[in-house]
């Protein structure tokens, strides 16, 4: 498994706006949304650093003793992200 994303490291969060629809991004992973074929462009940007998006989806309830599953897909699509950006 690999190691956690540090909590002071910048989490970059996209909205991107393509034919079928919005869809959200996480680093350039897509979290949620279709995939926009054929392109499309970046509605909106944030950054945010990891500690303070752990918080958040705690606080939603993401994030808890009973949602260790979703932890560990979280930081791993974090993870899978970073990885496809140092290899491409």
């Amino acid at each position: 498994m690999k190691k956690p994303v540090p909590d002071n490291e910048i989490i970059r969060i996209d909205v991107v706006s393509g034919v079928e629809g919005p869809s959200l991004y996480f680093d350039q992973y897509r979290f949620a949304g279709n995939k926009p074929w054929g392109g499309g462009h970046i509605y909106h940007t944030w950054k945010i650093s990891a500690g303070e998006l752990r918080a958040s989806l705690r606080h939603i309830g993401i994030l808890g003793p009973l949602h260790q599953k979703n932890r560990r897909q979280i930081r791993m699509a974090i993870d899978a992200a970073r990885e496809g950006e140092k290899e491409g």
